[in-house]
């Protein structure tokens, strides 16, 4: 099944939602236990995200030429295929400007299928 570049959008934006979800469980609990489940979940969201963003149409990621595309399909790539050599503190850095960027960005964009 063929997804537009709009729904790989919507796709990267619900990712990007459900990461700060999980991110203000973990500021309101700090055990062992809650850090590693909300870490796990933050990194599959995160995999999604690559994964969308390597399907999204060359010219739509052109519309974008600031967002770092490959860097993010390179995150994809090392998640998925040296997942590891994933370390939390690599996840939490990507957590705070980068995705926010990203999610500024896209919120932005006016999206043709």
């Amino acid at each position: 099944m063929t997804r537009s570049d709009k729904q790989r959008i919507s796709d990267i934006l619900k990712a990007i939602q459900s990461i700060h979800r999980s991110k203000a469980l973990l500021e309101k609990h700090s055990e062992d236990e809650i850090e590693e489940t909300v870490l796990a979940a933050v990194t599959f969201q995160l995999f999604i995200i690559g994964e969308a963003v390597k399907s999204l149409s060359a010219s739509q990621r052109e519309t974008l030429p600031e967002v770092p595309w490959s860097k993010i399909m390179r995150q994809r790539d090392l998640i998925g295929h040296h997942y590891f050599t994933v370390d939390a503190e690599m996840i939490w850095e990507t957590l705070d400007k980068p995705l926010n960027q990203l999610h500024a960005a896209l919120r932005g964009l006016s999206i043709q299928d």
